[in-house]
């Protein structure tokens, strides 16, 4: 009996010492998750690198439709940019899904496609099919895919 009794009383002691050694959790405030850094927006312009900007003039929804008007400003560039309607832009709800360009719409409108000289701007404008997108729609853009895609918020 005196033997299970120690036992207990150093298993006890152990257990207190351990405990006394976990820190408490510090009291006060939780840090705030990092912020997303802010989207530029329509009517901001973007730099895209080489003295050359994007700006996404409008945006306007109409049915099931969304028209964006784009301006490429390759006025103070430093070398021509080339922009293919098809392959340079596209446009995603929050959700990550992807809007189809509705190609019957863009023959009425001038699509933003060719080559910027340096010293030149290109406007033009997108027709996407937005029907089964949801919110939060983004415009990506690039005139060199492996450099990646800059976002523009549309909403």
């Amino acid at each position: 009996m005196h033997k299970t009794r120690f036992t207990v009383v150093l298993f006890v002691a152990i257990w207190l010492v351990l405990g006394a050694c976990v820190p408490e959790p510090a009291l006060g405030p939780k840090p705030m998750p990092p912020l997303e850094p802010r989207l530029p927006r329509v009517g901001e312009m973007v730099d895209i690198g080489k003295g050359a900007f994007i700006t996404v003039e409008s945006f306007e929804k109409r049915g099931s439709l969304g028209y964006i008007t784009v301006l490429v400003d390759n006025s103070r560039g430093s070398e021509d940019i080339r922009v293919d309607f098809q392959m340079s832009f596209l446009v995603e709800d929050k959700e990550g899904n992807t809007a189809v360009i509705n190609m019957d719409a863009e023959r009425d409108y001038p699509v933003p496609q060719g080559a910027v000289p340096t010293g030149d701007k290109l406007r033009g404008t997108l027709v996407y099919q937005l029907a089964p997108l949801g919110e939060g729609l983004t415009l990506y853009y690039s005139h060199d895919i492996s450099q990646g895609y800059i976002k523009i918020a549309l909403e």
